[in-house]
């Protein structure tokens, strides 16, 4: 609670940028972020380009702060 929000016009990569990593499912995620309309960091889901299909989402909380998703 005594934190503060993440200046508006953060970019990933400021110095300051930091972002937090989490495994989740990227595509239940998409649709709760496109429900709730967070921001994206990402253009949306990106494909890692694995030889197994793994995806990647970066978004912001409504605090601002960025959040990178991955499958597993």
């Amino acid at each position: 609670r005594t934190g503060r929000p993440m200046p508006v016009d953060t970019l990933s990569n400021d110095l300051w940028s930091w972002h937090i990593n989490m495994t989740a499912d990227v595509a239940a995620a998409d649709a709760a972020v496109r429900s709730h309309h967070y921001s994206y960091v990402s253009p949306g889901p990106v494909s890692l380009g694995t030889a197994n299909p793994q995806w990647s989402l970066m978004l912001r909380d409504p605090d601002g702060h960025a959040t990178l998703l991955e499958s597993q």
